[in-house]
C-alpha cells in the first residue's frame, strides 16, 4: 500500500523514491511525537478521584477536613516540625466565610462564640466577610481522636485554655507507633494542589523537550489564571516530587499562609491565592478543575501546532533541496 502512494507522488511531483520515503518518515515522526507527548501529560495529570465541590462551602465539611489535615500532618511530617505546625501554622484567627451560606456562618459563630466577630475586609483582592475564630480548639479535637498512649492519658474534663500548653501536652501523649493509619489521609484540596503542581511540572518538561517551542498568548493567559500560581512554584522548589502535607516541613511553604497584614511582596493579580489551613480544609471550588482543564487544552493545541509547523518546515526543505 505504501509503495502505491509513493508511485503516485513520484508521478505527480517528479520526486525520487528515497526523498518520498524520507518525507513520509518525517510526516510519521511529526505526528506521532505530539500524540505521545499529549498522552504522557494526559495520563500523568489525571484529575484526582475526588468529589467536585459545590459553589457553597459547608461548616461540617470544613471542620472534618481540618481534623483530617491535622492527622495527615502528624503522620506525614517529621516530629521536630509538629510543635511549630500545631501551635502556630494550624492556628487560624480569621476565616473568609463569603462562600458559606448564612446557616453555616452562624455555625462558625456558635462554634467560636467567645471569639466570633464579623467584619468586611479585603481578602485576595476583593471584599470578603471575615469571622474571628481560633482553630486551636479543632487542633485539640484532632489530637483527641488520634491514638493516645495508655500511660499518659489527658484529662479532657479540664477547661480548654486555647493555648499552646494544652496542645503540647496532648502532642506528648500521642503514641506515634499507631499513627501510620493516618498516613494516607489527605484533604481534597491537598489533592487538587498536588494536581496543579503536576500539571505545571509536566507541561514545563514537554516545553523544554520541544526546542524553540513558545507558548501562545492564549496558553500564557490561561496559565496566569490558575489560582495558586506562586504557591505551586514555591512547592516545586522544595523537592523533585513535592506533595502536601510533607512539603509543609519547609518554612518557605509554611510562609505562604495568609497574614493579618497585607504583604507588599505578594500581589494577588500576579501571584494568585496563598494557602492556609482553612483553604486546605475547604472543598475544592468548581473553577479549580475548569481552569486547569482550560490550560491543558490550550497547551495541547500549542504542542500540536509546534509539530505541525516543524513538519511543514522539514518536508518543505527536504523537497526544495532534493
Amino acid at each position: 500500500m505504501a509503495d502505491f502512494y509513493i508511485d503516485i507522488f513520484e508521478n505527480f511531483f517528479g520526486l525520487d523514491e528515497q526523498t518520498l520515503r524520507q518525507g513520509l518518515f518525517l510526516t510519521l515522526l511529526c505526528f506521532v511525537i505530539p500524540i505521545l507527548q499529549i498522552l504522557i501529560v494526559f495520563f500523568k495529570c489525571r484529575y484526582p478521584k475526588i468529589e467536585k465541590g459545590a459553589s457553597a462551602q459547608k461548616f461540617e465539611d470544613t471542620k472534618k477536613n481540618f481534623i483530617c489535615l491535622v492527622h495527615s500532618i502528624l503522620a506525614n511530617t517529621k516530629k521536630q516540625h509538629h510543635d511549630t505546625m500545631l501551635t502556630n501554622w494550624l492556628v487560624v484567627k480569621k476565616i473568609n466565610v463569603s462562600n458559606y451560606e448564612d446557616e453555616d456562618r452562624n455555625k462558625f459563630r456558635k462554634e467560636f462564640d467567645q471569639f466570633s466577630t464579623q467584619e468586611m475586609q479585603e481578602n485576595a483582592g476583593r471584599d470578603a466577610i471575615m469571622i474571628s475564630i481560633d482553630t486551636t480548639k479543632w487542633v485539640k479535637e484532632a489530637l483527641n481522636e488520634m491514638n493516645i498512649s495508655n500511660e499518659r492519658e489527658i484529662n479532657d474534663t479540664i477547661k480548654v485554655d486555647y493555648g499552646a500548653i494544652e496542645i503540647k501536652k496532648k502532642l506528648a501523649a500521642i503514641n506515634f507507633d499507631k499513627v501510620s493509619q493516618y498516613r494516607k489521609v489527605r484533604t481534597p484540596m491537598m489533592e487538587i494542589l498536588d494536581y496543579h503542581v503536576k500539571i505545571i511540572a509536566n507541561t514545563n518538561i514537554i516545553e523544554q523537550f520541544n526546542i524553540g517551542m513558545s507558548l501562545s498568548d492564549e496558553t500564557k493567559l490561561r496559565k496566569q489564571s490558575l489560582p495558586f500560581r506562586r504557591v505551586v512554584e514555591t512547592i516545586r522548589t522544595v523537592g523533585d516530587e513535592p506533595r502536601l502535607p510533607a512539603a509543609l516541613e519547609y518554612s518557605v511553604v509554611r510562609a505562604l499562609k495568609d497574614k493579618d497584614k497585607d504583604d507588599p511582596k505578594w500581589i494577588f493579580s500576579i501571584d494568585g491565592l496563598r494557602i492556609n489551613p482553612m483553604i486546605l480544609s475547604e472543598k475544592p471550588w468548581p473553577n479549580l478543575s475548569d481552569k486547569a482543564s482550560s490550560y491543558l487544552t490550550s497547551f495541547y493545541i500549542d504542542v500540536s501546532l509546534y509539530w505541525l509547523k516543524a513538519w511543514i518546515s522539514l518536508v518543505f526543505l527536504k523537497v526544495i533541496f532534493s
